[in-house]
């Protein structure tokens, strides 16, 4: 087993050829590329590879350029501006409320009111 291993493993790392024939062929007006040769017309096209590391677009960039890292912090800081907002409609209901209380104590004491609930005792 461990043998296998090793042999699969170094058959992965055998460089192969660093070419490889693309066709770019015109079929019904169209280009069209594959990997077989044409049936009409078109021609055969070296593909190399790109020269350089293969790192993916977002491995070299730095933490805070990162798509997922923009977006952890968009999210973040919507989640703050829902809480933010919850907190002042909770506020202004609050006020309003203390609003209410204050005009029903302000009708209470007034004299009128005061002289009609001494009528009734």
């Amino acid at each position: 087993m461990y043998r296998m291993l090793i042999v699969a493993t170094s058959i992965c790392c055998i460089p192969f050829s660093a070419s490889a024939d693309v066709f770019k062929c015109i079929e019904d007006g169209k280009t069209v590329f594959q990997d077989k040769p044409c049936r009409g017309a078109g021609m055969a096209i070296a593909v190399k590879p790109a020269s350089g590391s293969a790192q993916t677009a977002n491995e070299g960039a730095p933490y805070e350029a990162r798509p997922e890292t923009r977006l952890k912090e968009h999210v973040r800081s919507m989640e703050l501006e829902r809480k933010q907002r919850e907190i002042e409609y909770a506020i202004r209901d609050n006020e309003n409320e203390i609003q209410a209380y204050q005009s029903q104590m302000e009708q209470r004491t007034t004299l009128p009111a005061l002289r009609g609930s001494k009528a009734f005792r």
